[in-house]
């Protein structure tokens, strides 16, 4: 878990929008948290093969003891990262030419994941991002310990997601409807059987898998005071730049 200053950038639509001039205006910290927690700062004991991957379906479900650090209070997830296992020694760019990634919550408890995608969706299931989706590690090994995160960029702008950890899990859901190239030699951990993958994108049921190690980016909730000015100053920008 990771905590540190920044102006959250992120591209939305309606009320997400408005909600998040205020975060941006008011330089909320974010807060980074890795799933499994365990693994945080230890190395996985699988990867993805290199080769992966043609046009597919995964998903993943997230426990929400893993994301203690928000308080059990509702928070913005605003980007995500998986690491690299340690067999990638050297910088390159995963290109993924169309993602779409919804989120969602599962119930309380734990997460007896359905071999049918949809059966795991929760009724708050959104569209986190569509579009292109580039991985960028710059880290360079052989050496000990699990590799840097990728850099995840999203061209076409995300739309945050409101996950409340006191709700239930976070399920992951994404269907690359072009594929990956390069592999990402994703860490992963065998022993953690938390994913479901299929080799179409148009699947209806996956195969259970081993949990890849993702990175979480949250900021928090701004107090509706801070919506409100930061929307009025929005909305002043706005104005003067049609006068």
């Amino acid at each position: 878990m990771k905590f540190r200053p920044a102006c959250a950038a992120v591209v939305s639509i309606g009320t997400a929008l408005l909600l998040l001039a205020g975060i941006r205006c008011a330089q909320a910290a974010e807060i980074k948290i890795v799933s499994p927690g365990a693994y945080e700062d230890i190395e996985g004991e699988g990867a993805v093969g290199e080769d992966c991957c043609d046009p597919y379906r995964f998903q993943q479900v997230f426990p929400a003891e893993d994301f203690a650090a928000l308080g059990n209070q509702p928070h913005w997830i605003v980007g995500f990262a998986n690491r690299p296992d340690q067999s990638a020694t050297s910088p390159g760019t995963v290109l993924f030419p169309d993602n779409e990634i919804r989120l969602s919550t599962m119930p309380v408890g734990p997460p007896n994941l359905s071999l049918v995608f949809d059966d795991n969706l929760g009724p708050d299931v959104m569209q986190f991002y569509r579009g292109p989706l580039n991985q960028v590690t710059v880290d360079a090994g052989p050496r000990p310990g699990p590799r840097e995160l990728y850099n995840s960029e999203f061209p076409a702008g995300v739309t945050p997601y409101l996950y409340d950890p006191s709700q239930g899990n976070l399920l992951f859901d994404v269907i690359s409807w072009q594929g990956e190239s390069p592999s990402a030699r994703s860490d992963q951990v065998p022993g953690i059987r938390t994913s479901l993958y299929a080799e179409s994108p148009s699947a209806t049921e996956g195969n259970r898998g081993a949990a890849v190690i993702f990175q979480f980016t949250f900021i928090p909730v701004p107090e509706p005071s801070t919506v409100l000015l930061a929307a009025m100053a929005s909305l002043g920008l706005l104005l003067r730049r049609r006068s």
